[in-house]
């Protein structure tokens, strides 16, 4: 379903990389990540999304356990898209093993170096 809304440009997926490559879900197991630009538009289509699994598999999301996380966006805006989607928020750390650092993404632009002070940092 993910894929198909992304074809129909009603979902706007993640893009990453020099080669602009479009990631919109990822799955591992029994869990789903579900990636795409912050904009209230996308919120509304994972809520559909997750809305369409129920009725067509007879299961029911557990949206309480599900978590969001927006990256570069203020965290006033993240609190209003989870709160739609029923769902906490969680905060996402990276490492980056060229640097030896811990870091986090900046409101805009690429990953910022962290502080020498603390290794590790949350986003």
């Amino acid at each position: 379903m993910v894929r198909e809304v992304e074809k129909k440009n009603i979902f706007k997926p993640m893009v990453v990389g020099n080669n602009k490559v479009n990631i919109s879900i990822v799955q591992y197991a029994d869990d789903t990540m579900i990636l795409g630009e912050g904009s209230i538009q996308n919120v509304v289509v994972i809520k559909e999304i997750m809305r369409c699994f129920e009725l067509i598999s007879g299961l029911k999301v557990n949206f309480i356990k599900n978590k969001f996380r927006a990256i570069r966006l203020e965290d006033q805006v993240m609190e209003r898209y989870a709160q739609l989607l029923h769902c906490k928020t969680i905060e996402i750390t990276f490492y980056l093993s060229w640097t030896d650092n811990w870091c986090k993404p900046k409101k805009k632009g690429n990953l910022e170096p962290c502080s020498g002070k603390n290794k590790k940092e949350t986003i």
